[in-house]
């Protein structure tokens, strides 16, 4: 928490800095604001850009991971419901599938249940929930973590959660377990006139659990 108050007031400066006007009286208050723009700009990039995680703020991740989780389930619900707008629809699925860490992840079982596909991908689930395909709601019962996020590498961290998923078959509700992956990606993104690589959560693919 900590690391991320940090973070929080060095942007807070760079921002605050970066967007003063620099009305002060003589070139040597010009140069030392620069000095602070710069070293705040830098101190933000070497906090948020770091190669190694800690292990709190990685217990962070996969609780957003978690979030994303019941997200999807939410927007799976909108998705399908035909009495809602169009667009209201479409701009849940393009939220649902922004979710997933690529268009064309791998979902399997999970998709028999909502309109008998076997194995589909993230952006197809969305789409045939748009075409009224699905058969019936899915509800997320519980979650856990079944393989916490580990680093492979310096760009790519990775974990996995268990989920229960709860529907109706014959007038009888029913609970099948699964599980997703989720991945901790670096990115980049606009910072002011800069860019710089940050870590993002996402959803991998999804299989029933053995």
């Amino acid at each position: 928490m900590r690391s991320f108050i940090y973070i929080f007031l060095l942007a807070l400066i760079y921002l605050v800095c970066g967007a003063r006007s620099c009305n002060e009286e003589g070139s040597k208050s010009k140069v030392k604001e620069d000095s602070v723009v710069l070293l705040a700009r830098d101190s933000v990039k070497n906090a948020v850009e770091g190669s190694l995680i800690s292990k709190q703020n990685l217990l962070s991740y996969e609780t957003s991971a978690t979030l994303k989780l019941n997200n999807l389930f939410n927007y799976l619900k909108i998705i399908a419901d035909p009495g809602l707008d169009k667009s209201f629809r479409q701009k849940a699925a393009e939220m649902s599938t922004a979710l997933f860490y690529r268009n064309n992840t791998r979902i399997q079982g999970f998709t028999s249940l909502l309109y008998g596909n076997e194995i589909s991908t993230a952006n197809e689930m969305m789409n045939a929930g748009l075409e009224n395909k699905f058969h019936q709601t899915l509800t997320l019962d519980s979650s856990w973590v079944e393989m916490h996020l580990q680093q492979s590498n310096d760009s790519t961290i990775n974990g996995k959660l268990a989920f229960l998923v709860e529907f109706k078959e014959q007038s009888a509700q029913k609970k099948i377990p699964f599980e997703v992956s989720v991945y901790l990606i670096k990115r980049s993104k606009s910072f002011g006139k800069d860019s710089i690589q940050t870590w993002e959560v996402y959803l991998g693919e999804i299989a029933g659990r053995k």
